[in-house]
């Protein structure tokens, strides 16, 4: 078995292993040491299972995340998911955009908030023209139109420091064609943080 650690953070710790030829991801939340052993397994195991239901129920609601295959403790044992980051195709190519923002209004519809909408948690697969969402261990259910503008608004702010307001433009367009409310939302947060600065 070859094992690789591609990502760590200070909540998880991703690695890439190869087992019998077959590819996987391995996510490993990270114990606090400040905190009493017994509360830190509580914790981990609680955000574990959390994720875990979040992961199905991004299924459920017919997008594409990592299959999980197996959790246990603090571990995930996913799906390998051999696709480029979106970062890295959207420019000049509004189409990816649009079907990034197809499947956040599913997620949003589905009372799914992401809680960190990059371009670089959303994988896309060129060949069949599908995004998938990964890394939902910020991730949480809510019915609140403030907590689905959050999510976008953190998106918001990326995809214009990384690109232009033009290219977020796109993702707007398609998203308000199906959740306007969201989008409305969104602008009175943006005017709130103006006023607070």
């Amino acid at each position: 078995m070859s094992n690789k650690i591609i990502a760590e953070g200070a909540e998880a710790r991703i690695s890439f292993f190869i087992l019998n030829k077959q590819k996987y991801i391995l996510k490993e939340r990270i114990s606090k040491t400040y905190r009493v052993k017994e509360l830190d397994d509580i914790i981990l195991l609680r955000r574990l299972k959390s994720e875990v239901k979040i992961l199905n129920l991004v299924k459920l609601a017919n997008v594409c995340c990592p299959i999980v295959y197996y959790s246990d403790g603090n571990k995930i044992l996913m799906e390998y998911l051999p696709f480029c980051e979106s970062k890295s195709i959207v420019n000049g190519k509004p189409n990816i955009l649009k079907k990034i923002a197809q499947d956040i209004v599913k997620l949003h519809r589905n009372n799914i908030i992401h809680g960190d909408l990059t371009l670089c948690n959303i994988l896309f697969d060129k060949k069949n023209n599908v995004p998938y969402f990964i890394d939902f261990g910020l991730s949480f259910i809510s019915t609140k139109t403030e907590d689905k503008a959050m999510d976008l608004e953190v998106l918001r702010e990326i995809i214009i420091a990384d690109f232009s307001e033009k290219i977020w433009k796109v993702f707007e367009k398609e998203y308000a064609k199906y959740n306007p409310e969201i989008i409305k939302h969104m602008e009175k947060i943006q005017k709130r943080k103006k006023y607070l600065s």
